[in-house]
């Protein structure tokens, strides 16, 4: 027999342990279930009614999302492809893609930059080699951004290498709609026979002036040329990464090694800072210790064991000075399926940001290493792989800073371009030292 809901009569049984309502139009109030229930059919709710799941609900005229924070989001909410939020921290709604959550409030829209357009990897790329403006015409987006100053040129005669640009580097940086003013650093001037004292830092680059999201990066500092006898000794040139010391001659007495340049604190990112990297430059050799000859330190380098003692040498080691090491950027900001087409992008096909097509990804992903110490004979210089076709590069672990010049005759290499990278100290007086490359800006987002 049926039993009777809100006036209609209807049937309920019970099998397996379930419960099954048949009917139609059925009318309930003030029903609770507890566990899985299925219908078949739609379910109609009064226009003073709701449907509710936690925080989240659905009435006649509006749906609730659930809402958490940005931490709470990234603990895991929800990774299914399609999952929308109300972000608590940033005010906004979010959908997750399959990859990221992004914001579905105001379309972004964005532009600036040699490249700006999406990728073979689906992410949305803006590199600046060149100054300019990146401009976000609508919306607001958290985005990847690796920026580098331009690196200091390396030291004259037996010099230091100079030193790396500062890089900042943020996974998780908000960036809202307006126009943000871009300088991209140059390198500076390497060390010459008319002008041994001529080295130059590099030129810092800068972000955004005037707004939140403002960044200044110091310019790599200069590398010194070989202490001149008699005279007092001088340090690398300060700067986002310090210059390499030169050599230091057998006059004085007694002997001593010159210093390289400190690591300066840019002003708008006190230090330590987790997003800014860079390093001190590295101490000269002493002609007089023995085997007598030595070397120029290397330049400071941005990554995490870019500076001393990685970036000089014991004074029996018989080969100069390295740069100090690259930072490597993470392979998902960077990754091979994108590479190739941010090249071809930047019309330069066979190389990205000079560095050769193919070459292993650590190479490819580097930026800001020190320029390598000019030796003087008989000691050889660091050269694990050699300069990079132009030439530039080789004198830093993952080859972005210049190679140091070999013995008495051998002119320092450029940094790699437009990786911020110190420029190598020069061999003997009459040749040149390497000049450091320009920095870059690279925004990446999905």
């Amino acid at each position: 027999m049926g039993i009777q809901i809100n006036g209609q009569t209807d049937t309920i049984s019970a099998a397996d342990g379930s419960l099954s309502i048949t009917g139609t139009d059925l009318g309930v109030t003030n029903l609770n279930i507890t566990g899985l229930s299925t219908f078949s059919g739609g379910i109609q709710v009064g226009v003073t009614t709701s449907v509710t799941v936690g925080t989240s609900f659905i009435k006649n005229n509006a749906v609730g999302l659930g809402t958490t924070t940005t931490a709470g989001r990234n603990a895991g909410v929800g990774t299914a492809t399609g999952t929308i939020i109300y972000n608590l921290s940033t005010s906004t709604v979010e959908v997750y893609s399959g990859t990221s959550w992004n914001s579905v409030s105001t379309q972004f829209s964005a532009s600036g930059g040699q490249v700006s357009a999406q990728q073979a990897d689906g992410a949305y790329y803006h590199i600046f080699t060149a100054s300019g403006d990146f401009v976000i015409t609508s919306g607001t987006k958290q985005v990847e951004i690796l920026m580098i100053a331009g690196g200091g040129g390396g030291g004259n005669q037996h010099g230091g290498g100079g030193g790396a640009g500062a890089l900042y580097y943020n996974p998780t940086f908000t960036l809202n709609a307006g126009t943000y003013t871009v300088t991209i650093g140059t390198g500076g001037v390497g060390g010459s026979s008319a002008s041994p004292d001529g080295s130059t830092n590099g030129t810092n680059s800068v972000f955004g002036p005037g707004t939140p999201a403002h960044i200044v990066l110091n310019g790599g500092g200069f590398g010194r040329r070989m202490s001149i006898p008699g005279v007092s000794l001088q340090s690398g040139g300060p700067g986002g990464c310090g210059g390499g010391g030169g050599l230091t001659p057998v006059i004085p007495s007694p002997p001593a090694r010159t210093a390289g340049g400190s690591r300066t604190a840019p002003p708008t990112h006190p230090l330590p800072s987790p997003f800014v990297f860079g390093n001190a430059g590295g101490q000269g050799n002493d002609y007089g210790a023995a085997p007598a000859a030595g070397g120029g330190g290397g330049g400071g380098g941005c990554g995490p064991t870019g500076g001393p003692p990685g970036n000089e040498v014991p004074q029996t080691n018989g080969t100069a000075a390295r740069g100090g090491d690259d930072f490597i950027a993470p392979t998902p900001f960077l990754p091979s399926t994108a590479i190739s087409t941010l090249a071809t992008a930047l019309s330069t096909p066979t190389t990205f940001l000079g560095v050769p097509l193919p070459s292993p990804g650590d190479q490819l992903r580097a930026f800001g290493g020190g320029g390598a110490g000019g030796s003087h004979s008989p000691w050889g210089i660091y050269n694990p792989g050699g300069a990079y076709p132009g030439p530039y590069g080789g004198g830093s672990p993952a080859r972005t800073g210049g190679l140091g010049g070999l013995g008495n005759a051998g002119a320092g290499v450029n940094g790699t371009p437009n990786r911020g990278a110190g420029g190598g100290g020069s061999g003997a007086g009459p040749t040149t030292a390497g000049n450091g490359s320009d920095g870059v800006l690279i925004i990446r987002y999905i």
